[in-house]
């Protein structure tokens, strides 16, 4: 029987962009928006897609009940997922999308005061969040570079591609399972503009740099895999 795949959503990685694309080889699909609805489904429920993706834990999909599922991730420069996030709340704002007071406060002051804000400084390890930390932990009291560890190895386990690779991350799940044509990612909810585009001073640069040192390394991890997994793909005969 075909493998099944759930989607990890990080937000602001592109993963609307995925979940279009994934959808058109695994067309009986789930779309989850919180982890608290995967929680919920029922086991009879989750046996009936081939395909679930949205905003949830990653530890959520080692239970059994998703033996039959291969995980799939999409990480993103941290510093530009960071920006990103602070660029989504104040659109929203703007165009009068309904929205709460951490999107709000993001609409009213610079990214630079935001940053460095506890609302700011809740998004700056979203990746660690949801790759690294399991079930009943509270984020603020594991260390990031436990939370590290627990993530690179999930994502040993996962089919894994980074935003600039998202094409060839299409290729390799595709080819893998047997699944075809492979799809060109369009772009879905797209923000607009760069982590360079947003002035910091070069201290403010550097501390968040600092601070988010083991995103980056998880990044770099993802990018690693991603590249040495499409080497071993090539090399394999057809």
């Amino acid at each position: 029987m075909p493998r099944k795949l759930a989607f990890v959503h990080i937000p602001k990685t592109a993963g609307m962009s995925l979940t279009h694309a994934l959808h058109t080889g695994w067309p009986c699909a789930k779309i989850v928006a919180t982890s608290e609805e995967l929680a919920a489904m029922s086991d009879a429920e989750v046996q009936q897609y081939n395909l679930i993706a949205g905003y949830f834990y990653a530890h959520q999909i080692e239970q059994p009940r998703f033996a039959g599922f291969d995980v799939v991730t999409l990480i993103r420069n941290p510093m530009d997922r960071f920006h990103s996030a602070w660029r989504f709340a104040r659109m929203c704002v703007e165009a009068g999308l309904p929205t709460d007071a951490a999107m709000r406060y993001a609409a009213a002051v610079p990214f630079s005061e935001w940053a460095f804000s506890p609302l700011g400084v809740s998004q700056q390890h979203t990746h660690l969040y949801i790759l690294g930390l399991n079930a009943g932990d509270r984020a603020e009291y594991i260390p990031l570079d436990d939370l590290l560890t627990r993530a690179k190895a999930r994502l040993d386990r996962m089919l894994v591609g980074v935003v600039e690779q998202i094409d060839n991350l299409l290729r390799l799940v595709f080819r893998r399972h047997g699944r075809g044509p492979v799809p060109a990612a369009g772009r879905h909810l797209v923000t607009g503009g760069e982590s360079g585009e947003i002035p910091l001073s070069r201290a403010q640069h550097e501390a968040l740099l600092e601070v988010m040192r083991p995103d980056f390394e998880l990044y770099k991890h993802a990018r690693d895999l991603l590249l040495r997994r499409l080497e071993q793909e090539q090399a394999a005969p057809p």
